[in-house]
């Protein structure tokens, strides 16, 4: 967004994001606030990335036929028979794929924010073009009904009956609305990870 990219440039020798930008803003309030905040985020972002790549290595994968080498092959690190029967700690090309997702990402950003801001605005373009051109097409072809839009409240459940029904704009109803976007806002990282 533009708000990091301003804050990025006020340090154009430092790396490391969000977290050095939390530090600065603590360590006028005591210097060992300044490296937990960068311990926590990144506490917090690697799993993130981890994930995020076994993911994606786990979609390229889904790729190819299942009786191929690249799905069957897999090294055994470990035996872990007294767990449980056939577990095992192994490494296979879901690993090995991850990797190197890994080092592309780090490439990138490795680069500078410039560079990272190309591709971001090459894959949000790839990615959101699909979703608006399938979006309006219904519009075009006057597929949107109206009356699926009415009535537009929330929904409240009935103390008396325990029967759903439909809600108003009232001060219940803007309280449920905001905290159903909150909870799904603050349930995944997915917004701010992609």
């Amino acid at each position: 967004s533009f708000a990091y990219a301003e804050i990025a440039g006020l340090f154009p020798n430092k790396s490391g994001g969000a977290s050095v930008y939390g530090a600065i803003a603590w360590i006028r309030y005591g210097k060992i606030l300044a490296p937990i905040s960068v311990w926590c985020n990144w506490f917090g972002w690697s799993p993130v990335v981890a994930i995020g790549t076994g993911l994606s290595a786990g979609y390229i994968l889904s790729m190819f036929d299942s009786n191929s080498l690249v799905k069957t092959w897999q090294f055994k690190i470990l035996s872990l028979d007294f767990i449980k029967t056939d577990l095992s700690l192994r490494i296979d090309s879901t690993f090995f794929i991850a990797a190197i997702l890994m080092l592309i990402v780090f490439a990138v950003q490795h680069r500078g924010i410039l560079s990272a801001a190309r591709i971001q605005m090459i894959f949000a373009i790839s990615s959101l073009l699909p979703l608006f051109i399938l979006g309006i097409i219904p519009l075009f072809m006057g597929k949107v009904h109206s009356k699926n839009f009415k009535p537009f409240v929330p929904l409240m459940r009935d103390t008396i009956t325990n029967n759903i029904t439909t809600g108003s704009w009232d001060r219940a109803g803007i309280t449920l609305f905001s905290g159903g976007m909150f909870i799904a806002g603050w349930s995944t990282y997915a917004f701010e990870t992609a």
